[in-house]
This record gives C-alpha cells, structure tokens and sequence, in this order.
C-alpha cells in the first residue's frame, strides 16, 4: 500500500513518464530500506537457499493489503488523474515481479540476482513496529499530496 503511495506522488509532482518509472521503482526500494513488517516472502531462506515459502495466513494477508491497495488506487486516481496509475504500476514493479519465481524465469540468472538483491535490502521488524512505521510514511506522503 505504501509503495502505492509514494508512487502516486511522485506521479502527480511529475510530467515526464520515463522519470515517473524510474523514480518509482527506486523509490520502492527506498522503502524497503525503511524497517518495516513484510510477512509475505521468507527472505532469509530466499537468500540461503533460493527457496521461499508462502504460508496460508501470508496469502490472506496479502489478499487483504492487495484489496485495500485496489481501493485506495481507484480513489487516488478519481481524485488526482490517470497519471497516478502510472506511478502506483511502476511503484509495484519490484514486487510483481516476485511472481516470476513460480514460472520460467527464476531459471535466469539476472532474475535471481535481481529478486536476491531486493530480498537483501529488505528491513524487516515486528508487526506492530513495523506498521507504525508504514502508517507514519503513509501520512507524510498523504500529507505532500493533498
């Protein structure tokens, strides 16, 4: 959701789409320098071991934060323009690109180093730390939008 975010301001602050898209995807990664609770992909075993299991309460939390992300998309961009689609696309990029692991891909070698890579930068802590942290970014980046 935060990725969403940052995406849609960097979005509406913006003109130039190539500048939009790799402003993005960088930010994404800023983010995720930023301790945070990411439940969702067992990084250290990923890292180890090419090898990252989902349980069944990541998936339910990650269809709870993928809902929530679709209505706060659709309400950004009523509000704010199209262009924010954009920037929440590229914003995510990093993290769709994690679905690759069930396909092909994860038999090139650029693709595991890119995935390790970002499994690397990674800062992970606690739920509750971890969510005030997200919720205190969240409404810094509302606060520059609106």
């Amino acid at each position: 959701m935060i990725h969403i975010l940052l995406g849609a301001l960097i979005a509406v602050k913006l003109e130039n789409l190539l500048l939009i898209a790799a402003l993005c995807i960088i930010g994404h990664f800023v983010l995720d320098i930023i301790p945070h609770w990411d439940g969702f992909f067992d990084n250290k075993n990923f890292i180890l071991m090419d090898h990252a299991a989902l349980k069944k309460k990541d998936v339910f939390l990650q269809a709870i934060d993928v809902t929530a992300s679709a209505f706060i998309l659709i309400f950004l961009t009523q509000s704010l323009g199209s262009v924010v689609f954009i920037g929440a696309f590229f914003s995510l990029l990093p993290d769709i690109m994690k679905l690759g692991f069930v396909t092909r891909l994860r038999k090139r070698s650029w693709y595991m180093k890119l995935l390790k890579f970002h499994a690397r930068i990674q800062r992970e802590t606690g739920p509750i730390l971890g969510l005030i942290s997200q919720l205190v970014i969240a409404v810094i980046i509302l606060m520059l939008l609106f």
